[in-house]
């Protein structure tokens, strides 16, 4: 059982779900219910289970890398059986999209397109530098706003659409600041690693590393740009005006320290955390 809980990281999920409350708190809960409540929590364990499927992809592709790299994961340590581990992926896979059909057709269009991403991701778009960076980040986006559309009705027609919208216009601001962020921080990383890197073309190797920092500081500065929405459309307060302005000040900290990738990286991180728990006071109070 061990192996099997190993193999999906379940920290790494427990922070997906989080974001998937995040997005639930964010959109606005419509009054306390136990269906509202059995709704949130299926949320939540939708993205659990099909972050622990990417994770448990991840662990199958890279088994023979790991073999050097990360020796003691379940598969190079041969604790689980490499033709076991897909199967084990694919049914997290099917567990999460069948529980999403629970909750309204949009979460569960969001679930199949995110596990088709996460496929072709770890399949072909992984060694494929700025694609695969782009594909990481709108998973990441897909979090928040696959919590947030949890907890929306069926959208069938043009009015189930506005309204739609107008529930999720504060968690798509969410999505967006983290989708650029994390956009940005993934170029950093190829950024750091673009001597080791031997088996995929990354951006910094194609522009260079100069135009490559130029990306990465494009995609912080429209985060930042786009972060007191919520504020001027009157939706949040000053209060989280005030944490929202520690976090773009974080944002571009981290770009004066493009220099110095690996501690860029760790800070745009740390920006992405204060965001989300400003998002998340603006959503409660």
């Amino acid at each position: 059982m061990k192996p099997y809980l190993d193999i999906i990281r379940p920290l790494n999920c427990i922070m997906a779900g989080i974001g998937a409350l995040a997005g639930c708190v964010i959109a606005g809960v419509p009054g306390f219910s136990y269906l509202v409540l059995v709704k949130v929590l299926l949320a939540f364990t939708v993205v659990f289970l099909i972050t622990g499927a990417g994770n448990t992809l991840n662990d199958y592709y890279d088994a023979e890398i790991d073999k050097t790299n990360h020796p003691d994961r379940p598969i190079p340590s041969k604790r689980i059986k490499q033709k076991n581990a897909i199967v084990f992926a694919a049914g997290l896979f099917i567990s999460g999209i069948i529980i999403s059909c629970f909750l309204n057709t949009g979460a569960f269009l969001i679930a199949v397109i995110a596990t088709l991403l996460l496929v072709s991701y770890e399949k072909k778009l992984k060694n494929r530098g700025f694609t695969g960076n782009v594909v990481i980040s709108i998973l990441v986006a897909f979090v928040f706003i696959f919590g947030g559309a949890s907890l929306s009705g069926n959208v069938t027609g043009i009015t189930t659409m506005k309204i739609f919208l107008n529930e999720m216009k504060i968690v798509f601001v969410l999505a967006g600041m983290a989708f650029l962020a994390n956009l940005g921080r993934e170029v950093i990383k190829d950024i750091e690693d673009v001597e080791g890197d031997t088996d995929r073309v990354t951006l910094p190797m194609k522009i260079g590393v100069k135009n490559a920092g130029l990306v990465v500081s494009g995609a912080i500065i429209l985060s930042v740009i786009i972060s007191p929405i919520p504020y001027f459309l009157r939706e949040f307060g000053s209060i989280y005006l005030g944490i929202i302005g520690l976090a773009d000040a974080i944002f571009i900290y981290s770009i004066i320290l493009l220099d110095k990738p690996g501690i860029a990286s760790k800070i745009i991180k740390t920006g992405m955390a204060v965001s989300l728990i400003g998002f998340i006071v603006g959503g409660i109070l």
